[in-house]
């Protein structure tokens, strides 16, 4: 199906086919023929909400995240900017880090998202990115249902040890969208589709 976009209005939720052809009839009514310049999205971001997408439409609007303490030492993150993408994560242990050696560091949290859309994605910091010291997997995807403890795979990758102390953040987590299994039908075939790049990978676009 080809990708609209929606105004979204009064907090509807436009959610399945059904829905999306019921706006398509009504594209006039609901100014929905092309995408909102950045200037229209912000001139009327107090009145609606705009969002794309194939399949459904949501608006955007705010999400409560719980939190569980799962060690008494354990810190709730929070944002620390007005428009943060992200909230830090902190260690509830002491561990040193040598180099290349991935370890795994505890937040003592474990967490529910508020929405069956989004995800919960663990991210390196950038003042710890300095140092080379990431997140080995990232970004690490903590499923919506999951509800185990979170922890964050470091690994060091330049020359020297790093000592973790208990209560230093060592990443960011970021809330983000994603098409999870209610939405997904996964079925075996015998043939794909042809185009014109067909198995071509690994660079075989060009370098530059």
């Amino acid at each position: 199906m080809k990708e609209t976009v929606g105004k979204v209005e009064n907090n509807t939720v436009y959610k399945n086919i059904e829905s999306v052809k019921s706006i398509n009839d009504k594209r006039e009514e609901l100014e929905i023929d092309k995408l909102p310049s950045p200037e229209e999205f912000i001139e009327t971001w107090n009145e609606t909400s705009w969002c794309t997408t194939t399949n459904f439409y949501e608006p955007l609007k705010k999400v409560t995240i719980k939190f569980k303490k799962l060690d008494s030492d354990a810190i709730i993150p929070s944002y620390k900017s007005e428009f943060a993408s992200g909230f830090d994560l902190s260690s509830i242990e002491d561990k040193l880090i040598k180099p290349f050696e991935v370890v795994n560091i505890k937040t003592g949290l474990s967490i529910e998202i508020g929405r069956k859309d989004l995800e919960l994605q663990i991210r390196p910091r950038s003042g710890l990115g300095k140092i080379g010291l990431t997140v080995i997997n990232t970004p690490g995807t903590v499923d919506n249902d999951y509800r185990g403890e979170i922890c964050v795979l470091l690994i060091k990758l330049t020359p020297g040890d790093y000592q973790i102390n208990k209560g230093d953040r060592i990443a960011q987590g970021v809330i983000m969208p994603v098409i999870n299994a209610p939405y997904v039908t996964i079925i075996e075939s015998k043939d794909l589709s042809e185009t014109n790049r067909g198995s071509g990978g690994f660079g075989s676009t060009g370098k530059n």
